[in-house]
């Protein structure tokens, strides 16, 4: 489960589909680039692993592991 937080936005977004990953960050950044960096992270990503860039945060933890 990815955990997607940005910094103008203070509810979390969650998602389970690393393409869902892709297009959620499309459209809080409009940015095609941090958009592509983001869906290429959280492809490797394991449990407790961060992508930080442009404002934006995901992590990926277990299912049910959200600590919001």
């Amino acid at each position: 489960m990815f955990i997607i937080k940005t910094v103008n936005n203070p509810t979390p977004i969650i998602s389970n589909d690393v393409k869902d990953v892709q297009d959620i960050v499309l459209g809080l950044t409009n940015d095609d680039k941090v958009a592509l960096d983001a869906y290429c992270a959280v492809c490797t990503m394991g449990f407790n692993n961060s992508f930080n860039q442009s404002d934006i945060n995901i992590t990926c933890v277990p299912d049910g592991g959200a600590i919001l």
